[in-house]
Order: C-alpha cells, then structure tokens, then sequence
C-alpha cells in the first residue's frame, strides 16, 4: 500500500514537471507580431510569447485602466501611473515585468513624437511612476501657459522642462496647477484645483472630510466608479479588458465650465476613434502600431471607414 502511494506521488511530480517544461518551451517560442504601417504595408516582429504576454499586459494596464492612449492619440500632453517596485500584488508584479520587458523592445518603435520614461515617485516612496508624453502636445500647452510656467518655474524652455528629472519634482516642482495643465485637465481647472488644495496639509479633519470642499468630479459622479467596477469585476472572474472598457481622463474642477465641456466633448470623441481602431485587431499589434506612427495612424482608418461608407 505505502509502494503504490509513493509510485502514486512520484507519478504526479514527473506529470507536473513534464507540463511545467512543455509550458516553458512554449512560452520561450517566437510570436511574429505584425504591425500596420502608414503606406498599408506591415512590419514582422518577432518575440517570444511571454515577452508579448507581458507587453499585452503591461498596455492593457495603461491603454484601458489609464489615459495613455489619449496621449498617443495626440490630444493629451502627458499621463502617468505608478506601481510599486516591490511584490505588493499579482497586478503590481505582473506590471512590473511588462515595464521591465518594454524597456527591452521599446527602442525598436521610436517616435520622435512620443517620450517614454519612468522616474521615482517623489509623493509615495518605494514607488515608481511611468510617463507618457507628446512632444507637440506639451509644447503647446506651454506655449498657450506661458506665463504661468514662467511666474512658477521662472525660466522656460519646453524642451529642456521636458527633458528634467524628476520631471514633476525638479521639472514642475510639484506644483499642481502646471501639473493638472500638461496632464491635459485645462487651465481654469488646474488653477481652481490648486487654489483649493494648496494648504490640504494643514487642513483639520474636519475641514478633510467637508464634502463641500471638495471639487465635482468632471464627468459627473458615478460615471469613473461604475467603468472602474468593471474592469475590477472582470478582473476578479478572470477576464481580459477590451478596448470598449477604456476609461475617460478623470478629474475634478467645474463641469460646466466651456473649458471642460470642450475637453470633454474632445475626450470623448478621440475615445470613440480608438474604439474603432482597435475594433477586430489583436490588441498588443494595434498598440504597438499605433505607438510607432502616432495620431496619423488613426486617422487613416477613420478615413479609410468614412469612405467605405460613402461608396
């Protein structure tokens, strides 16, 4: 009886090591990766399925639980998340190896356009944040700002500000108006944002849990909280996010003010643009694709189904 038993345990370590080694050689095979150009041809890339298993992750995290993809759609001048270094959570490691093997294939889609990099968080130790940012874009809300990067910082330059780390501590010296501006949440909603905020460490208890003091949400309360529910929902019973569970920029300042309508109004419509891009396409392609050739690649396909419309 105690021989078939051990027969029995021996039996079940040699099943699972052989599935354990089958898996591995697996995961170590190349995937070819093809990625639509402009001029309707496509780039073969090759990689070995768990580096795209953990890329596809790595932008499923950024792309549909963050605002990323607004910035490689060319209306957003900067975002940013943060994960901690540490193996704090299944979500955090397993973003931390996608980080760790976008650093390993990144420099093979350079966009002049777009500037990727990761810095320590200067708000939450042990923390780091990743970043995101359209060169035009930032420059631009520069330029309409000027005065008030240059009242704050003193000095200006976009490229050089651009090119400073830490970028929100040395950069913008944590100043949340310009931090609230390149984060593409308007001028009158930074300002009010700060103004509100800019003695919150001083503040009693009280004064903290005041509902008054608090700014409305943009999109109107409940709107972020049920697409957040979601994602979690659907993480909690094993579910890929798609595309459709992308999440608006959220932020709070005057919701009815003109400037948050057009940002909204904007938000909204590049949101139903990448929808469609995305729409029918493996996702890690279409990211990396849109990556590479930025705004203009989702314009080909809008116009590309605006003319099979017509016809």
């Amino acid at each position: 009886m105690q021989s078939s038993s051990m027969k029995f345990r021996i039996g079940g370590l040699v099943l699972l090591t052989a599935l354990f080694l089958a898996r591995e050689v697996y995961l170590r095979s190349d995937v070819e990766l093809f990625l639509e150009e402009l001029d309707g041809n496509s780039t073969v890339v090759q990689i070995s399925r768990r580096e795209a298993k953990r890329l596809d992750y790595f932008f499923r995290e950024l792309i549909i639980n963050n605002s990323f993809a607004y910035t490689l759609a060319g209306i957003k001048p900067v975002s940013m998340t943060s994960f901690r270094k540490s193996f704090s959570s299944i979500s955090n490691y397993r973003l931390l190896l996608g980080c760790r093997a976008w650093e390993k294939f990144k420099h093979g889609f350079n966009n002049n356009k777009i500037q990727y990099w990761t810095e320590d968080n200067s708000w939450v130790e042990g923390s780091t944040l990743l970043v995101l940012a359209d060169r035009e874009q930032f420059t631009q809300v520069i330029n309409q700002n000027k005065q008030d990067f240059e009242q704050i910082l003193l000095s200006l330059c976009a490229d050089n500000l651009l090119e400073r780390r830490p970028f929100f501590a040395k950069g913008l010296q944590k100043h949340d108006a310009l931090i609230g501006m390149v984060l593409g949440y308007g001028r009158e909603n930074s300002w009010l944002y700060y103004e509100r905020f800019k003695n919150y460490f001083q503040w009693t208890l009280k004064q903290k849990l005041d509902s008054s003091k608090n700014l409305a949400p943009i999109w109107g309360r409940g709107m972020i909280e049920q697409q957040v529910r979601n994602l979690y929902f659907k993480s909690w019973t094993f579910r890929s996010w798609n595309i459709e569970d992308m999440l608006l920029p959220s932020f709070v300042g005057d919701p009815d003010s003109a400037e948050s309508r057009q940002l909204k109004q904007e938000y909204l419509a590049t949101r139903e643009k990448l929808i469609h891009y995305y729409k029918s396409k493996n996702f890690l392609e279409a990211t990396l694709s849109l990556y590479k050739n930025g705004p203009a690649i989702l314009h080909k396909v809008n116009d590309q189904a605006t003319a099979q419309k017509a016809i």
